[in-house]
């Protein structure tokens, strides 16, 4: 059995894969994921998003799950 593949951002390791579970406005995902130029902001609780965003309550929240697939370009943070 192959050992799984490893993706490393400093202190980070994240398993190609791997599921995280994030939190985002309602209305953000319902309307604008895919489609938003600016992209969408996935918060890692509740209350960050909440903190954030304070007008979430009217929005709603919503639960998603993000996977690492493929890391297009590796960080530098030397340029």
């Amino acid at each position: 059995m192959s050992e799984p593949k490893i993706h490393e951002i400093g202190p980070i390791r994240l398993q190609y894969g791997e599921l995280r579970v994030g939190y985002m406005n309602k209305v953000g995902f319902d309307e604008e994921l895919g489609n938003a130029l600016t992209g969408n902001k996935i918060f890692p609780s509740i209350e960050s998003l909440e903190k954030s965003d304070p007008g979430v309550t009217t929005y709603g929240i919503v639960e998603v799950e993000v996977r690492l697939r493929q890391v297009i370009q590796e960080t530098d943070f030397k340029g």
